[in-house]
């Protein structure tokens, strides 16, 4: 298979950079550097890097990594984000899973998370494979050909629901979204180190920075507007999940006034159809961080 490994990444720290660059020594490795600034550690020279000195968000380093490898005449890439962990097992596994369906546009691993249960999103299974409506985007196998046909993401999002955004939309043009029940990928949410019982409920809270929360807020409303009418079961569970979110921002996270002042400032620009960046003036009392 003719495959890249492809990064999206952010402010890398040190640690992180060594691990790309160790992968790329067995593995071809695509990297979009989202940093404004310059890591002091600098990649493999045999790393394909685009690097534009600003925050152009996961979407457009997505699509910018796609075109590229659709250039070199990849058929599949493995996109990545800079805090999951993978090694040649996972690799070779990965990619011994692909062309199985001509439809399958995606094949990921079981994403450990906490509190994300996939059988929720079903579509059908396998002995091997569960078939969903979405998965994330890290360690992910993606057909190269089959994410430009649908669209490749949306930039607009900037950050958060892209990767959820653009399964659904794969799905309703018919193509497969498949997790291996034989592969395993540790990730985490934010900053998820601990649960929470309250009123029979289990809370697994995110700590997720506040401006996280006005990307968060702003995009998954877009998703329920454009796919309630198609998949009205799977925005139901969605809003579900953000009102106990909200419930466990509310009792057990800190910045709580900042975090739902975010999540209002999400709402409003959403109904005001403002997408990219957030601007400064959203990022108050500290929510830019």
């Amino acid at each position: 298979m003719n495959y890249a490994i492809a990064y999206v990444v952010y402010n890398p720290t040190v640690e992180q950079i060594e691990r790309i660059n160790e992968i790329s020594f067995g593995h071809p490795v695509y990297v979009y550097d989202n940093s404004e600034t310059i890591s002091e550690l600098p990649y493999n020279k045999d790393i394909v890097l685009v690097r534009n000195g600003r925050n152009d968000g996961i979407a457009v380093g997505l699509n910018i990594l796609l075109e590229t490898a659709s250039g070199d005449g990849r058929s599949h890439i493995i996109t990545m984000d800079q805090d999951s962990l993978i090694d040649d097992h996972f690799i070779k596994k990965l990619i011994s899973l692909a062309g199985v369906d001509d439809r399958e546009i995606i094949v990921a691993p079981m994403h450990h998370t906490g509190d994300i249960t996939y059988d929720k999103d079903l579509v059908g299974k396998s002995s091997q494979k569960l078939y969903v409506l979405t998965t994330m985007t890290s360690g992910n196998l993606l057909n190269v050909q089959f994410a430009i046909d649908v669209g490749k993401f949306e930039e607009k999002y900037f950050i958060d629901y892209v990767d959820h955004e653009f399964c659904l939309r794969a799905n309703r043009k018919g193509y497969k979204v498949v997790i291996s029940k034989d592969l395993k990928m540790e990730h985490s949410l934010g900053h998820s180190e601990q649960k929470f019982s309250l009123l029979s409920l289990e809370f697994v809270p995110t700590f997720h920075a506040p401006v996280r929360r006005i990307y968060m807020t702003r995009n998954r409303s877009d998703v329920w507007r454009k796919y309630f009418a198609i998949y009205p079961r799977w925005v139901l569970r969605d809003f579900m999940r953000f009102n106990k979110e909200l419930l466990g921002i509310v009792v057990f996270e800190d910045n709580k006034l900042i975090k739902v002042y975010s999540i209002v400032a999400g709402f409003y620009l959403f109904i005001m159809n403002r997408w990219g960046k957030a601007e400064l003036r959203y990022l108050v009392n500290g929510a830019k961080k």
